[in-house]
């Protein structure tokens, strides 16, 4: 296959899976031949197997966050970059961190650094379905993403110092009953700074209402 041929089935679709070479001809010879396209800088590689046209080819912008949930499945966007999205941290985040089900992982591409922690069945709650240039992507809830900082973040604690540190803002849009209730699901050291956590917040809600 020419790859103006191939790029003309795949131009409105935002990643390209080698499992769907065999729809169009040989999957091996297609196999081969992308490694070529890949050289020539046609088509990018995300992980083994998964593509992107390049952009002069591409019809169709590719959702990072639909990406991310992609390269590991199940997963879920939350933590830091969550947090930035709902803008509970000022900081903009560049590393897109997922939790999955699956092995803790890394992946290094063209896009971007995306990063996968693993999370026992019972936590892979608490997230959402939204969508991006029509590519719909799974995003933890606000208050799941706060609680899934504080699992993996080993520093934490439950004291005023360190949310301080962590720069936390706009805590009034948690909703506090959810998060609470979310939080006897996690282990003691989580709930615990959860619990401390809600205090910090109503505490920065009594100083903004004074001001």
């Amino acid at each position: 296959m020419k790859f103006n041929e191939f790029a003309k089935l795949f131009n409105n679709t935002p990643i390209i899976e080698s499992s769907a070479f065999a729809h169009y001809g040989k999957a091996d010879d297609l196999r081969r031949q992308a490694l070529r396209w890949v050289y020539k800088k046609y088509l990018y590689p995300l992980k083994r197997g998964m593509y992107i046209l390049g952009e002069e080819f591409r019809k169709i912008r590719p959702s990072l966050l639909f990406v991310a949930n992609q390269l590991i499945s199940p997963s879920y966007i939350s933590m830091e970059y969550a947090l930035g999205i709902y803008g509970l941290i000022p900081e903009k985040v560049t590393v897109i961190t997922s939790i999955t089900t699956k092995k803790t992982g890394q992946y290094n591409n063209i896009l971007g650094r995306f990063e996968y922690r693993t999370i026992s069945k019972k936590l892979f709650f608490g997230m959402t379905q939204n969508a991006e240039n029509e590519q719909k992507y799974f995003i933890a809830e606000p208050e799941k993403a706060v609680l899934d900082f504080f699992y993996f973040a080993y520093d934490a604690k439950p004291d005023f110092d360190y949310f301080e540190s962590m720069r936390f803002q706009n805590l009034e849009t948690l909703n506090k009953r959810t998060f609470s209730l979310y939080s006897k699901k996690y282990i003691k050291r989580v709930q615990n700074i959860a619990i401390a956590f809600l205090k910090y917040a109503g505490h920065l809600k009594k100083e903004y209402n004074a001001l």
